[in-house]
C-alpha cells in the first residue's frame, strides 16, 4: 500500500533506494521472495558465509562427538534453514569476525532478542570483572 511505501522510504534501512525501485518491488513475480533474497542467511551475498559458517560449526560438533552416529542434529546436507535460534546469533557473531562489524552493532540495536542478549552479555563480563578485581585485592 501507499503508506507502506511512504513508511519505508522514510525509514533508515531505505534512505537510498530510488522510489521507483521501491515501486518496482510491486511488480515481481508473487512467488519471488524478497525477504529471502535480501536475507543474512539465505540471500545469494551471503549464501557463501552461511554455508561456511555452517560446514566448519557442524565439523566442531562433529569433532566433540565420539561418532557421527552421537551427532543427529549434525546433518549431511547444509541448508540455510539449519540456522536458526542460538546457532543463528553465533552465525551473525561469525559475521562480525568476517568484518561485518557494522551490521552486526545494527542488529544487535534494532533487534530486541539481540539487544537483550548484548545486555546479558554485558552484565556477565561486569559481574566477572567484579569478581575478579574484588578476589584480586585480598
Amino acid at each position: 500500500s501507499q503508506a507502506n511505501d511512504m513508511a519505508r522510504m522514510n525509514s533508515i534501512l531505505f534512505t537510498d533506494i530510488p522510489q521507483e525501485t521501491l515501486l518496482a518491488l510491486h511488480h515481481l513475480p508473487s512467488d519471488f521472495n524478497v525477504a529471502a533474497a535480501l536475507s543474512i542467511t539465505h540471500g545469494a551475498v551471503f549464501s557463501g558465509y552461511a554455508s561456511n559458517f555452517l560446514n566448519t560449526y557442524h565439523k566442531k560438533k562433529r569433532e566433540r562427538s565420539a561418532s557421527a552416529d552421537d551427532c543427529p542434529d549434525c546433518p549431511a546436507v547444509m541448508s540455510p534453514d539449519f540456522l536458526t535460534g542460538s546457532t543463528k546469533v553465533k552465525y551473525l557473531d561469525y559475521l562480525r569476525g568476517e568484518g561485518f562489524a557494522g551490521l552486526h552493532s545494527f542488529l544487535i540495536t534494532f533487534v530486541g532478542s539481540l539487544a537483550e542478549r548484548e545486555k546479558k552479555k554485558a552484565r556477565k563480563r561486569a559481574e566477572k570483572e567484579m569478581r575478579t578485581s574484588g578476589s584480586g585485592a585480598r
